[in-house]
């Protein structure tokens, strides 16, 4: 008599069928949400980068107003300096306005702290 072997389908070889299908299932489902989690992680670098464009621009508007402003504080500095000094001041030896506070500077000193008491000749 020869000996006939159970076919593939028989009860004693689906648990390890299923076994190995719920694992297959199991890596495809991991791998799934690994392609979600890159996805949404892609979408939030195209959204830093279109951020970090719009703030680059941002800055370099700034940039350039920023320049025209010293250019026009360079030039009321230029003036003042010029005007103190056509007067003949035996006191002025520069004269300036701060680009930080935008306030007269003369001989280096606040203009605050070369008046006197009352007012006087700094005025």
């Amino acid at each position: 008599m020869m000996a006939v072997s159970p076919p593939a389908s028989t009860p004693s070889r689906k648990p390890a069928r299923v076994a190995g299908l719920k694992a297959t299932i199991d890596a495809i489902t991991q791998l799934r949400e690994s392609w979600a989690r890159l996805r949404t992680i892609d979408a939030d670098i195209r959204s830093i980068k279109a951020e970090r464009s719009r703030v680059n621009k941002a800055i370099n508007a700034k940039s350039e107003q920023l320049k025209a402003s010293q250019t026009l504080v360079d030039g009321l500095s230029t003036e003042f300096g010029r005007l103190l000094t056509s007067w003949n001041l035996p006191w002025v030896d520069t004269a300036v306005i701060d680009r930080d506070t935008y306030l007269p500077v003369v001989n280096g000193q606040p203009v605050e702290s070369l008046q006197a008491p009352g007012g006087g000749i700094a005025t």
